[in-house]
């Protein structure tokens, strides 16, 4: 919209249109502006998520839900380590002779 509205600007500048035309297109163009001005720190502040891509959001999303790889390999659960302190299935009887 702010580059129809430029161009338009341009043009009726160039051509020596009547006054009124260059300056609603003005207006309209200052509309726009502060809109976009208006609704970017709208979001910036209620909702920064809104203003990233929706590859960002994506991956964002596969890491909340545990999901690692890349495009390569594909999606895989991660699996968390575990510990011998809290499993005792896993200490070996290495150093037990029989």
């Amino acid at each position: 919209m702010t580059g129809i509205l430029l161009t338009g600007l341009s043009g009726t500048s160039l051509t020596n249109a009547p006054d009124w035309t260059v300056l609603v297109i003005s207006v309209l163009l200052v509309i726009v502006v502060a809109m976009f001005l208006f609704f970017y720190c709208y979001f910036a502040v209620k909702s920064p998520d809104q203003l990233r891509s929706e590859k960002y959001t994506i991956r964002k999303m596969e890491i909340e839900r545990g999901l690692v790889g890349d495009d390569l390999v594909g999606l895989t659960e991660t699996v968390e380590p575990h510990s011998i302190a809290h499993n005792p299935d896993l200490i070996s009887d290495q150093g037990e002779e029989q």
